[in-house]
């Protein structure tokens, strides 16, 4: 699952302070946000720069220039960003997950669940939290919280395929092929030409057969 980066930014706008201490902060605020919506990066960075300059005091803005600089691949400045958000509002939700994510992607497992849980008991019906967290779950090759995450996200979003996909790569990691195939299986009533599971059940119901 990708960053829903329009989602987030108008998240983050709705959240921004109507109390902001200079009009020229919030100009540059929403000018960021503008250029964000173009894609123009790198001008984003600088208007949100611009606007923490002349108002440092404003988590969200720390929190909407992590997220540009997680959306362009840097992630200890999106770290950075985030970790400053979240000492200027602890309830930051969406913080404390981009930082997981941003943990992940730098292959600190251990920190990016820290986040993810953080974020989940801000908000216990947060499914991405739990479908993230169960990724760095299986990337500490703890298989049973990966699957008790990724059956959470089924039971917020019933349709999920990705969700599926995984908990069945899961189960067959832990050896329980016929609760693996079962995810693939449903998978396919999802979505029949997802390639994903007709892989994942022709290679485990062959080892399947072997193991008869």
């Amino acid at each position: 699952m990708k960053v829903k980066l329009v989602i987030l930014i108008i998240w983050l706008f709705a959240c921004f302070s109507i109390s902001a201490q200079t009009n020229d902060s919030v100009s540059y605020y929403q000018r960021g946000i503008d250029n964000s919506l173009k894609g123009d990066y790198n001008q984003a960075i600088a208007d949100f720069t611009q606007a923490i300059r002349l108002n440092p005091n404003l988590a969200e803005i720390y929190s909407m220039r992590g997220l540009i600089y997680y959306q362009i691949g840097d992630c200890d400045r999106a770290i950075a960003d985030f970790a400053q958000a979240i000492r200027q509002n602890v309830n930051l939700v969406e913080s404390y997950y981009l930082r997981g994510r941003a943990y992940f992607n730098k292959g600190n497992f251990d920190l990016a669940i820290a986040d993810f849980t953080q974020a989940i008991r801000i908000d216990p019906n947060y499914t991405d939290a739990y479908y993230h967290r169960g990724h760095a779950y299986m990337s500490k090759h703890d298989c049973n919280r990966a699957i008790a995450d990724f059956t959470q996200t089924i039971r917020q979003i019933p349709n999920s395929i990705e969700a599926y996909n995984y908990r069945g790569l899961a189960y067959a990691i832990n050896g329980d092929l016929v609760l693996a195939i079962a995810d693939w299986e449903m998978v396919l009533r999802i979505n029949p030409n997802d390639a994903t599971a007709k892989k994942c059940i022709a290679t485990f119901r062959q080892q399947q057969l072997r193991g008869r």
